[in-house]
């Protein structure tokens, strides 16, 4: 996250330099010359330093806002599109496999790699506005949170009951300790190859392997019965009372087809009765809440790293030490829970 932030904000800073350039305007450097900046890097002359001249700064206030509105753009496509797209794709998952739905996600997420590179070379033909479109297509395949639902649907299958929270306890634990060694591996990435754009590179790599492994090596965790049923259900929600299949003309046939909310269900239950079924279906709201509160505080990295580059003037060695100090805390806490 941190290395596409910095993208982002050189980028920005590079397209309002050459802005303001074409207009015959003087740049922020003595002599009015204007700053080179190093694509992907934490750029000392588009960050905003502790001292100086109101008047001499307002420009890196304009590059900061501009910025933080593409994050949001990005993460607002991104997210809006796959809350949409997520409880359809973990439908599929239950009729058609586990292994389909991760590998879909992943072709989402690298094709937003393809573009980031892309964006890394020819930004100036494509415009920034062009992330939005890997945003919206990360989107479509459901994105990292069709990866994970999937994931832990995968570990549901194939653990007991008794293993399963614990399953998942590790699951996030290597999750948030993924996090913590990716800075560190960032960054001896960075100094070999000199280049942060190496990165994405990296990230590409790293995705097509683990697409590579989900396709050739590891089992389907779904079994035919299941599957069945699953198909067996889909297919009754699409039947009237009488047993005909709904026709277009009627509302419910566009009901069931575009009702986002239909996979919310799943955290209110109905049909049943008595203390135990009232106390599962208020665990599951609960889950689903506090869920949404830790998917929350993933979508606000973006914000976190942008707000200490504005108001402590950080840079790329502070945000990792962060992002590396909160993942080994996170990691540690869920392993010994």
């Amino acid at each position: 996250m941190a290395p596409k932030i910095n993208l982002y904000y050189s980028l920005v800073c590079e397209d309002y330099y050459s802005e303001k350039s074409s207009l015959g305007l003087p740049g922020p450097l003595p002599g009015g010359a204007y700053p080179i900046i190093d694509i992907g890097q934490s750029n000392s002359d588009c960050r905003i330093p502790q001292v100086q001249p109101p008047q001499a700064v307002i420009g890196l206030f304009q590059i900061q806002a501009r910025a933080s509105r593409l994050a949001l753009a990005i993460n607002l496509c991104t997210g809006l599109i796959s809350a949409v797209t997520t409880g359809r794709y973990g439908a599929l998952s239950d009729r058609r496999g586990r292994r389909l739905v991760i590998l879909i996600a992943l072709c989402g997420t690298m094709l937003h790699d393809c573009i980031v590179i892309l964006m890394t070379k020819f930004w100036k033909y494509l415009g920034i506005e062009f992330f939005l479109v890997g945003a919206i297509l990360d989107g479509i395949f459901g994105s990292f949170t069709t990866t994970m639902a999937a994931t832990n649907a995968y570990v549901a299958d194939c653990s007991t009951p008794e293993r399963r929270a614990i399953s998942f306890a590790y699951i996030q634990s290597v999750f948030f300790l993924g996090i913590a060694v990716g800075p560190v591996l960032g960054g001896i990435i960075i100094n070999y190859s000199g280049s942060a754009v190496t990165l994405f590179y990296s990230a590409l790599a790293v995705h097509l392997s683990f697409a590579l492994y989900i396709l050739f090596i590891i089992p389907e965790s779904v079994t035919p019965e299941h599957a069945l049923r699953a198909t067996q259900n889909h297919n009754n929600r699409r039947l009237s009372a009488e047993g005909a299949p709904f026709h277009p003309r009627q509302w419910r046939y566009w009901s069931n087809l575009l009702n986002i909310f239909q996979p919310l269900e799943i955290f209110w239950p109905r049909g049943g009765r008595g203390r135990q079924f009232k106390l599962k279906r208020r665990n599951l709201l609960i889950l689903g809440i506090v869920d949404g509160i830790l998917l929350l505080n993933i979508g606000a990295f973006a914000v976190i790293i942008l707000y200490p580059i504005y108001m402590f003037n950080w840079g790329d060695l502070e945000v990792r030490r962060t992002f590396r100090a909160r993942a080994n805390g996170r990691a540690g806490i869920i392993y010994l829970l």
